[in-house]
C-alpha cells in the first residue's frame, strides 16, 4: 500500500473576531458587517440575527484526514472517467 501523506490545506489564521472585522473592512467589506465569536450552536437565541455566514473551526483527527484524502482520490478518478 502506498504511504499516504497529509498536505496542509491552509495556514492557520488569527481567530480574533475584531482582527477579522478590521481586516475585512480594509479589504472592502461594508462597515455594517462584522465577525463575532459564537461558543455554542445549541442556544439559538444568542446567535446574531441576519448572519450571512457561519464558519466552523474544530480539530480533526487522523481518521478525518484519511477520509478526506480517500474522498479526494475518488473524486479525481470520477473526473478522469468523464
Amino acid at each position: 500500500m502506498n504511504d499516504i501523506h497529509y498536505q496542509k490545506h491552509f495556514i492557520p489564521l488569527e481567530s480574533n473576531p475584531e482582527v477579522f472585522t478590521k481586516l475585512s473592512h480594509k479589504l472592502g467589506v461594508a462597515e455594517a458587517l462584522s465577525f463575532v465569536d459564537i461558543w455554542a450552536l445549541d442556544e439559538v437565541e444568542h446567535l446574531p440575527r441576519l448572519a450571512l455566514a457561519l464558519g466552523l473551526v474544530f480539530p480533526t483527527s487522523n481518521n478525518v484526514n484519511l477520509l478526506k484524502i480517500l474522498d479526494n482520490r475518488s473524486t479525481r478518478k470520477l473526473m478522469e472517467m468523464g
